[in-house]
């Protein structure tokens, strides 16, 4: 059995960095945690490229809305471990809110912590149906967020 696929047996999520080739040892990886192993793949960018203000960071925080059952902070926690980040865990809770509800409990978390830095993904709609293109969620982040963000889709 190899790395990859003990790893993504052994937990809920596996992350993966954007893939920068269509063939190669890290594109094997990616179809032996997506295919073989039943698990979610989270493939992402943000993190890798926030490494550098995160390895300076005094605090880091992952956060998890508890609305999402499959969500869980531990892979990120541990991928940023891999580079040397400790990172903590802190839960918040959107339960039955709308997608500018999340948006705000994400922020109200990172205030509670307090957070100088958020670092995030965004997830994106139909251009048509979404101001900038970005979901609902996303855009209440970045329309109303009295800290700087660092997103990348």
């Amino acid at each position: 059995m190899d790395t990859t696929t003990r790893n993504a047996l052994l937990n809920d999520v596996t992350i993966i960095e954007r893939l920068s080739h269509e063939e190669g040892v890290e594109v094997q990886a990616f179809n032996t945690a997506l295919f073989d192993t039943d698990a979610p793949v989270l493939v992402t960018r943000v993190i890798r490229s926030a490494l550098g203000i995160l390895r300076k960071a005094d605090d880091v925080w992952v956060l998890t809305n508890t609305a999402n059952k499959q969500a869980t902070p531990i892979p990120i926690a541990d991928y940023l471990d891999d580079y040397g980040i400790e990172a903590q865990t802190h839960e918040f809770s959107s339960e039955k809110q709308t997608a500018r509800g999340r948006g705000r409990a994400m922020l109200a978390a990172a205030k509670e912590l307090p957070a100088d830095l958020l670092v995030m993904g965004a997830h994106g709609e139909n251009a048509f149906s979404a101001i900038f293109g970005l979901d609902r969620a996303t855009r209440k982040i970045v329309t109303v967020s009295p800290i700087p963000v660092l997103i990348q889709r």
